[in-house]
């Protein structure tokens, strides 16, 4: 099983993308579900962007959304394909 971390979307009421402010220096959201997937033993895809340049955490696989604009939907979709097996979907 992969963890597939759904980080798409276009923060709109957030107005800045959430998955990726800081916190300690560290990307709260995004870095900490990572993170925690990883000490589950599991692979971990990220869903939905590209890979953050200022990205910490080695072994983390970045996927686009399958077809963009589809929302949660695309990102599942990605992950499923990509993973080639089943995934634990991750909300970010």
């Amino acid at each position: 099983m992969t963890a597939a971390i759904l980080a798409g979307g276009e923060s709109r009421r957030m107005g800045t993308d959430k998955a990726v402010l800081l916190f300690g220096g560290v990307p709260l959201l995004l870095e900490r579900a990572a993170r925690a997937a990883l000490a589950a033993g599991l692979p971990v895809l990220v869903a939905g962007r590209d890979c953050p340049p200022d990205w910490q955490t080695p072994a983390v696989d970045f996927v686009m959304d399958a077809v963009p604009g589809r929302g949660p939907l695309g990102g599942l979709e990605a992950a499923l394909r990509r993973a080639g097996m089943s995934v634990l979907a991750l909300a970010c």
